[in-house]
Order: structure tokens, then C-alpha cells, then sequence
């Protein structure tokens, strides 16, 4: 049996349709409802258009393997703009566009 549930988003909210229980959606580390890939947990960037939980682990190890600390070069994000996630294996032209509205990176906010 296949069932499917529409998550309605509201107001900073995640609603089920049909319950009243609603829960805040993460909010990135800013705290401006936009979710920056260098900091973020792999819970929120499950909330981003297409990351499931493996793509939002890639991006994790990912930014843990070419972080300033694993290559010994200055401090800096390893993810600069939506484009830069597509080192990510998995993630695409597509995929990184979908995301973009919803992402900040360390210095500023992404463009749309």
C-alpha cells in the first residue's frame, strides 16, 4: 500500500494536513530562514528541495574532507554559491538552482 502526504509550509512552521501539531522549521545557523551548506546539520539540509537524508550526508563529508582544516590552507567556506554544491556528487545544475533561494553562504546571502 503507497501512501502520500503533503507537508504544508507555513509561517516558519512544518504542518501535517489534518493535525493541528506543527514544528519550526530550521532556520540555518543566521537564524534568517535561510540555511548556510558550510554550517548546517544534515537534519537541515534535509529541508532543502530535493537533499534527502544520503545527499545531505555527501554534503557533510564533503565539506568535512576539503574544509580549510583537511587541506591546511586559510580559513575559508568550502561552499561559495549554489554552483559550488555541484562538486557534490549527486547534485546537478537542476539541484543546486532548486536549492538557491533557500541558502545563505558564510560572508552574505546567496544571490536567487
Amino acid at each position: 500500500m503507497l501512501f502520500t502526504v503533503a507537508v504544508l509550509r507555513t509561517a516558519g512552521t512544518v504542518r501535517l494536513p489534518g493535525t493541528d501539531a506543527a514544528s519550526p522549521l530550521p532556520t540555518g545557523a543566521g537564524g534568517q530562514g535561510l540555511i548556510d551548506p558550510n554550517t548546517a546539520t544534515r537534519w537541515e539540509l534535509t529541508t532543502l528541495p530535493g537533499i534527502g537524508e544520503t545527499l545531505a550526508r555527501r554534503i557533510v563529508e564533503f565539506r568535512e574532507d576539503h574544509g580549510a582544516e583537511a587541506e591546511g590552507i586559510p580559513a575559508g567556506p568550502v561552499f561559495t554559491d549554489p554552483a559550488s554544491l555541484q562538486r557534490v556528487h549527486g547534485i546537478g545544475p537542476k539541484k543546486a538552482a532548486a536549492m538557491a533561494p533557500f541558502l545563505k553562504f558564510s560572508g552574505g546571502v546567496a544571490p536567487h
